[in-house]
């Protein structure tokens, strides 16, 4: 992208893209230059999906706070909106290499508190605070300025309401950093903020997530049972105070989190600094001796401005490629001296078109049942903008969102064919209950259901929750067209994948809640004789792309 010559304008030539920074779910950051005003600048470039994006973005244009990165220009082009933004260069949180220091969290917990707060006065919601979009900058004086990035995926809220998901009606955040409530498609208010922000200072004290697991549906268990190791088990030089204020942050009731930023840096400031010998006895007793070192900020690589006067021209202006063709045809092939007889040529081709026409037959059957997502997606309840279906290929965004089926299904056989990019992540959900049942029982689907995993580059294709395994592994390749089987009758489940079976496994020989059928515990995984006899069928997208055809069902 960098080179002149395949250099993109967006902005009526204004900005001059450089290279992509970083991706996302919604969009990705992209380095480019002000041609106008002869400066770095980022642009996050995010689908058009709602109008609302614009207006909300614009809101951000016009709010500036020294811990938040600041809006130039919002504009919508070739079904994209794009935000022009400060670029600041320093690291962010993600790439420190070393816990902090207390006197260091406690200035970088202040900045944090004092943009957020900043931005919920104006009735902006984060909703995806997480150490990647938090950057440290290094002040010429010495220190460090804190900068909360990618407000794209910000709401505004006149007050706290139904605000969920985002304007394509997925889910926002990182499930690592995500509230309870987030995950479980509550109402948000300011505090689903305070959750994050309260996992990012676990992270900035320890390098460790306070929620973790091998996949999604680990993670979450972790955060709905609220399971983590006590920070000042980790940090035993901090005071008490200190670590439980930063556990308040990120209590699994809202009700018990701070109410306002104003509040929470308040009981910040409110409590009190460790004892100097109490923060070397730990140093020498266990702690690691970079708990005690300020945090250093490495120098950002100076940028190479363009200058304005040989500012690289338009695409427009490239010159069109030209192609050379040969100036003769290639001699013809001489021909035989003896040619064959004519009956050798005649038989061979009888028997090619009667081949032919067998494989055709044979390829022309489509595998038993009925299509279930053919030219649109009428059958199934999603989120809007979430998935879409082109030439019978169905594909989500990516975003971990569900697409469930409108009827139940009780026996049946499953049919379909799935192409996935390399470590994609994807699972097909067996007879979960309707989004009715599952509030009253107070239910996630990841508990109530049976999920087949589908993930590239592992061995465990077509395991159950990632724990049930296959007993011949099987692979998928990379961006290639694998088929799936799936039984279900009664209480037994057989999966095939690429005509071999994987599996047979029998709901009826569930183990206790909270244990794997081999005995050895696992805290997400129901009891199998536990699940619905009955329900919906539901394709996930956790990490894509991940690619769907050929949905095809059969009652039994």
């Amino acid at each position: 992208m960098s080179a002149e010559a395949d250099r993109e304008f967006v902005g009526n030539g204004r900005y001059a893209l450089d290279k992509v920074l970083g991706r996302g779910g919604a969009g990705e950051v992209v380095l480019a230059y002000d041609v106008m005003l002869a400066r770095w600048v980022a642009i996050k470039r995010i689908p058009a999906t709602d109008a609302g994006i614009l207006q909300e973005a614009g809101l951000l244009a016009n709010f500036q706070h020294p811990n938040i990165v600041m809006v130039h220009d919002v504009f919508q082009e070739g079904g994209q909106v794009l935000i022009v933004m400060e670029f600041v260069q320093g690291q962010t949180l993600e790439e420190l290499a070393e816990v902090m220091s207390e006197e260091t969290f406690r200035n970088f917990a202040e900045q944090c508190l004092d943009g957020l707060g900043a931005a919920h006065a104006k009735n902006i919601v984060h909703r995806d605070i997480k150490p990647g979009n938090i950057m440290l900058a290094q002040l010429s004086g010495g220190g460090f300025a804190v900068k909360l990035l990618d407000f794209g995926q910000s709401r505004v809220m006149e007050a706290p309401s139904l605000q969920t998901m985002d304007h394509s009606g997925a889910v926002v955040g990182s499930v690592y950093m995500m509230s309870p409530e987030q995950l479980n498609h509550e109402e948000l208010d300011y505090r689903t903020d305070f959750y994050s922000l309260g996992c990012v200072f676990y992270q900035a004290l320890t390098m460790q997530r306070p929620f973790t697991g091998k996949n999604m549906a680990q993670i979450l268990s972790a955060h709905l049972d609220h399971k983590f190791q006590p920070l000042a088990s980790i940090r035993a030089d901090l005071p008490q105070a200190l670590t439980a204020w930063v556990e308040r942050m990120f209590s699994l009731d809202r009700n018990d989190r701070p109410a306002s930023a104003l509040e929470a840096l308040q009981t910040l400031r409110a409590t009190p600094a460790a004892p100097l010998a109490k923060v070397k006895a730990a140093v020498a007793a266990a702690v690691p001796v970079a708990v005690a070192k300020p945090i250093a900020v490495a120098p950002a690589k100076a940028v190479k401005p363009v200058p304005v006067a040989t500012a690289p021209k338009p695409a427009t202006s490239i010159p069109p490629r030209t192609f050379s063709t040969p100036s003769t045809p290639p001699p013809p092939e001489p021909s035989r001296k003896f040619p064959l007889p004519l009956w050798i040529p005649l038989a061979a081709a009888v028997v090619l078109l009667i081949a032919g026409g067998v494989f055709l037959a044979f390829r022309a059957t489509p595998p038993p049942g009925d299509l279930l997502f053919g030219a649109d997606l009428s059958n199934a309840d999603f989120p809007p903008g979430t998935w879409t279906v082109s030439d019978g290929i169905m594909k989500g965004n990516g975003k971990s969102e569900v697409l469930w089926t409108k009827k139940e299904y009780e026996n049946f056989q499953l049919h379909f064919e799935v192409r996935a990019a390399a470590n994609s992540n994807s699972g097909i959900f067996l007879r979960c209950p309707s989004a009715q049942e599952l509030k009253q029982k107070n239910l996630h689907y990841l508990r109530a259901a049976l999920e087949v995993e589908i993930i590239q580059g592992k061995d465990d294709v077509g395991a159950i929750m990632t724990v049930i395994k296959p007993s011949s592994p099987a692979t998928m390749e990379a961006n290639k067209w694998h088929t799936f089987t799936i039984r279900a009758v009664g209480s037994l489940i057989t999966v095939t994948f690429d005509g071999r079976k994987l599996y047979d496994l029998d709901l009826s020989k569930g183990t206790k809640p909270g244990h794997n059928p081999d005995g050895s515990k696992n805290n997400y995984l129901i009891a199998l004789n536990n699940l619905s006899k009955k329900g919906r069928i539901g394709i996930q997208d956790w990490i894509g792309p991940v690619e769907f055809r050929n949905f095809r069902i059969k009652e039994l």
